[in-house]
């Protein structure tokens, strides 16, 4: 069983919303079929059908399914895809987190590169954020 499979098993997609206003029983079918794309296709099709108003509501909104989608999708990216299935599975990842990231926040703000500037990040400490101190590496003595 591949770590995908083992992730899907872990969520109870019956009970949970899909986008559609349906039980999300139907959904891990849907993520399978983005992931075997064979490496020929077309690209967009998957993206504008097999997942669309499911993952995410129709509004973008996001669901406990959407929750669920996530440790899934990267358990199938650690596997072996093809171009397109990658790519689809990677779109719908950014889809799902970016509202989640992207709160626009005064942390996003701070951290986003003003016009023409480069990259800013928060190692620059400008935003206020602050990195967790590292562990200390224990000492061993071995005899």
């Amino acid at each position: 069983m591949s770590l995908f499979e083992i992730e899907l098993l872990k969520s109870d997609w019956e009970r949970m919303e899909c986008g559609c206003g349906q039980s999300a029983a139907h959904l891990p079918a849907r993520i399978r079929e983005v992931l075997t794309l064979p490496a020929d296709h077309g690209g967009g099709e998957a993206f504008l059908t097999a997942l669309h108003g499911h993952v995410m509501t129709p509004a973008d909104g996001l669901l406990p399914a959407s929750a669920a989608f996530v440790p899934a999708a990267l358990a199938a990216l650690a596997g072996e895809l093809s171009e397109p299935a990658r790519r689809e599975t990677l779109g719908w990842l950014l889809r799902v987190l970016g509202p989640a990231v992207d709160s626009g926040g005064p942390v996003a703000a701070a951290c986003s590169p003003p016009p023409g500037k480069g990259s800013r990040c928060c190692t620059q400490r400008s935003c206020g954020a602050t990195r967790r101190p590292a562990r200390p590496t224990p000492s061993r003595r071995f005899s």
